[in-house]
């Protein structure tokens, strides 16, 4: 599957901004966060997503307007995911998260008890997996729940990251860079 992202970095211009970009997503394909990666100056980027600029200056309409996009992507997936964690505990008891998903490991009682539970909705195993990878990408740093990276490679996962990048740095000498990656 592909997602765009896109890394803010402390640049002088496009160039050098494209340039610490790319050092960015090297490192995060490189920590098997995403498979690979394409920035905008590239054809294959370019016609998946259209046009976006290979790097905008984060004051810049352009810049504001992807950093915004991306920032409610983020902001959408964790709430996806709360919506998911909040409805499973309000169903499942503590036990029934720590027996698991293996059903045939199950004694008779808890068996019938998962059956009648379930009402023939989604299987407690599926519903299981799904409330631990949903935990997973509310505290993960990167990866496909993560849409904005600093020029380290941390993600900004909310609005306090933010607010600390943009106040850390020189607010004009900041690049928003984006790239189409797969995982």
């Amino acid at each position: 599957m592909h997602m765009l992202i896109a890394a803010i970095v402390e640049a002088t211009d496009e160039t050098d901004a494209l340039n610490v970009a790319k050092r960015v997503f090297d490192d995060l394909v490189d920590a098997r966060k995403f498979d690979y990666y394409n920035t905008f100056d590239d054809e294959d980027a370019r016609s998946r997503w259209g046009e976006l600029p290979a790097a905008a200056n984060i004051k810049s309409r352009d810049g504001k307007q992807l950093l915004q996009e991306l920032m409610n992507a983020t902001k959408a997936e964790l709430f996806e995911n709360l919506a998911t964690i909040r409805g499973f505990l309000q169903e499942y008891s503590d036990d029934d998260v720590w027996d698991g998903g293996d059903f045939n490991v199950l004694s008779t009682e808890k068996k019938v008890y998962r059956t009648l539970k379930s009402g023939g909705k989604k299987g407690f195993a599926e519903s299981v997996r799904d409330f631990r990878y949903c935990c997973l990408n509310v505290g993960r740093h990167s990866g496909p729940s993560v849409y904005v990276y600093d020029e380290n490679g941390n993600g900004i996962r909310d609005l306090t990251e933010l607010k600390y990048i943009l106040e850390a740095k020189h607010e004009d000498k900041l690049w928003i860079v984006p790239a189409d990656v797969h995982f």
